[in-house]
């Protein structure tokens, strides 16, 4: 079983939740290869965590950058960019995306990586979240096995290649770009429901929204930009964070792309 994997974890202000995120992964049956923490315009004692951790452990690196002013998108798909560079020197077959404000059982890697050896056309996998809420954490409406949650979105390099990475996207959906582009690619996406990662940040609170009428929707907003060569106008679906709107999201996404796909126009992602 090929096990060589490694991690990219962009963090901005996540001091609250980033120890936990570490003690996690450290604790794991089978380690990566390398961590590259990104800490991405913090102004929080995340970097003082990072920074500690990164002393005792040689897997762990701190890269700091100065990141956009406020927390957005597209600079935190950017901080990924840079932890992916860090990288080009190491030898490995999976590439994790990983936030920082998460945990999981100790075996949690060391089961995704036997799912990527029982199924060579896997090209994304991971567990499902569950969120936290007033009550403590619980499954979100609509969680389903063909969607990987960003947070946790493990690649196989060469899906992760073919389909270019991730894009900085004005208006949010980078991973649920990548899980369409993986399957316009031939690549399978699946979560395992036993796979469980608790997510500790509570939806909508990460002070992340798109502008609309000079306002900033707020409460978790799930959103996407997309815009055919073919036709000059844009679509942009902007919908507040419930999980019924995140699944109209990805199946107007399926759709454009499938459109696009059909006319042989080339896919145009509206870029930040």
């Amino acid at each position: 079983m090929k096990t060589g994997y490694v991690l990219v974890t962009p963090a901005r202000n996540e001091g609250r939740y980033l120890t936990e995120t570490i003690e996690s992964v450290l604790a794991q049956t089978v380690l990566p290869r390398r961590w590259v923490i990104v800490s991405d315009g913090s102004t929080d004692d995340t970097e003082s965590i990072a920074s500690r951790y990164s002393l005792q452990h040689s897997i762990i690196t701190l890269i700091r950058r100065s990141g956009d002013a406020t927390r957005n998108y597209g600079s935190k798909v950017r901080a990924i960019w840079a932890g992916s560079e860090e990288l080009c020197n190491t030898e490995y077959d999976f590439i994790g995306i990983l936030d920082a404000d998460v945990s999981f059982e100790r075996n949690y890697y060391e089961n995704v990586l036997k799912e990527f050896d029982r199924n060579p056309r896997l090209g994304i996998a991971g567990g499902i979240t569950r969120e936290r809420d007033g009550h403590g954490f619980s499954l979100q409406f609509g969680t389903t096995e063909r969607c990987v949650p960003g947070p946790i979105q493990l690649f196989r390099r060469q899906c992760y290649e073919e389909i270019g990475g991730l894009r900085a996207l004005r208006y949010g959906g980078e991973d649920t770009a990548a899980i369409e582009m993986a399957r316009m690619q031939g690549w399978e996406v699946l979560a395992f429901r036993d796979l469980v990662v608790w997510h500790h940040r509570r939806v909508g609170t990460e002070g992340m929204g798109i502008l609309r009428d000079g306002k900033c929707l707020h409460s978790g907003t799930w959103s996407f930009g997309i815009t055919g060569a073919s036709e000059p106008r844009a679509w942009e679906f902007c919908l507040r964070g419930s999980a019924m709107g995140w699944r109209i999201t990805v199946l107007a996404i399926i759709l454009f792309l499938k459109l696009e796909n059909a006319s042989g126009g080339w896919l145009n992602v509206l870029t930040c």
